[in-house]
């Protein structure tokens, strides 16, 4: 099995499936507990693994009756999803930011998994390290230009 960190991510994936209304409630305390791990290694895996950009709200209180609200937001209902990337405000994107909506569009099935794979070949790895400073900038014009051309087959 992989690390700790993907062990919690697939954890979480699996309660977050199997709910109703792709919403769970956890107290941070008890899932550090049940993985005999640091609450901090939970906030990390929130914090890489469960971004808006892969489409999920994490609410988080701290404390004695501190929780953790997970909730998985449709592809359908974001519509803030589209308006980032083609209004323009939003101008630059991470690899990981990429990675995490690319995974995203392909799981909604805006895209299919080709060209999920392509996207990454093209957003991903060394491909834009000629651009250097501006290669987060680069990297969402790119996306923008992608997501646009497909808006406009549908």
């Amino acid at each position: 099995m992989g690390s700790k960190a993907e062990a919690i991510e697939q954890y979480l994936l699996k309660i977050i499936a199997l709910s109703e209304n792709q919403t769970v409630e956890l107290r941070r305390a008890e899932l550090s507990s049940y993985f005999c791990c640091v609450p901090s290694q939970i906030n990390y895996v929130l914090k890489t693994r469960f971004t808006t950009s892969q489409g999920y709200v994490v609410e988080s209180r701290r404390g004695g009756g501190g929780y953790l609200r997970i909730v998985k937001v449709p592809l359908e209902q974001e519509d803030d999803l589209i308006k980032m990337l083609a209004d323009g405000n939003k101008q630059n994107l991470s690899e990981q930011e990429a990675k995490g909506l690319i995974a995203r569009l392909v799981e909604d099935e805006f895209y299919s998994k080709t060209e999920g794979r392509l996207m990454l070949g093209v957003l991903t790895g060394a491909t834009l390290d000629r651009a250097k400073e501006q290669k987060d900038a680069l990297r969402m014009d790119l996306m923008r230009a992608m997501v646009l051309a497909k808006l406009r087959e549908k």
